[in-house]
C-alpha cells in the first residue's frame, strides 16, 4: 500500500484471485480446515486410521491461517480482513474459539483406538458443522445474530458468567 490512501474491500476484492466477499470482505477458504477435520472424523467408522496421519491440532485464527499458508493472494485477503466490519471479525474471533475449544476436547480421545467413541466423534463433527455454517453465515453478508446464538448455545454467553469450563467441554464427550 505504501503511502496511499486506504482502500476499501472492493478495491482489494477486484486484485484478488481468491473470491474475498466484496460485502464482507472475509473470504470462507479458511472453512476448509475445519471442513477437512469434520470429513476425517466423519469416515472414523469405516475407516479408523482417518486421522493417524492428521497432525495435532493447532488452534489458530483467520490472519494466523492465511499468514501461514501458501495463497498467493494471502496479502489481499489479510487486508481485506483488516477492512472488515468489527463485529464481523469479533463473531468470527468467538467461533474459531469455540470450534478450537471443541477440537482440543475432542480431538486426542478420537485418536487413541482404546478411548474412541464412534458417537463421540458424530457429536464433534455435528457441532464443528454448526459452527462452520454459522461462520459462513458471518461471512456471506450474515447479521452474526443467529452465527453469535450458535456460539452461544455451545458455550454460553460470555457476559452473563455462563461460558463453559473446560471441564465442561471434557463432559461433552464423556
Amino acid at each position: 500500500m505504501g503511502d496511499s490512501a486506504p482502500r476499501t474491500i472492493a478495491e482489494v476484492v477486484a486484485e484478488a484471485i481468491v473470491r474475498i466477499s466484496p460485502e464482507t470482505g472475509i473470504t470462507t477458504d479458511f472453512t476448509n480446515v475445519f471442513n477437512e477435520l469434520i470429513m476425517l472424523i466423519e469416515m472414523l467408522p469405516d475407516w479408523p486410521e482417518a486421522l493417524d496421519e492428521t497432525p495435532d491440532w493447532q488452534p489458530f485464527d483467520y490472519v494466523a491461517h492465511f499468514e501461514a499458508s501458501d495463497y498467493v493472494d494471502k496479502h489481499l485477503i489479510i487486508e481485506a480482513w483488516h477492512l472488515a466490519a468489527a463485529h464481523r471479525r469479533v463473531a468470527l474471533g468467538a467461533m474459531f474459539d469455540a470450534a478450537n475449544a471443541l477440537i482440543a476436547a475432542g480431538l486426542d480421545p478420537l485418536r487413541d483406538p482404546a478411548t474412541r467413541n464412534l458417537h463421540d466423534a458424530a457429536e464433534l463433527a455435528t457441532a464443528l458443522r454448526s459452527l462452520v455454517v454459522a461462520m459462513t453465515a458471518v461471512v456471506n453478508g450474515g447479521t452474526g445474530s443467529s452465527a453469535q446464538s450458535a456460539v452461544d448455545d455451545l458455550f454460553g454467553d460470555e457476559t452473563s458468567g455462563e461460558a463453559m469450563s473446560a471441564a465442561d467441554i471434557d463432559a461433552l464427550f464423556d
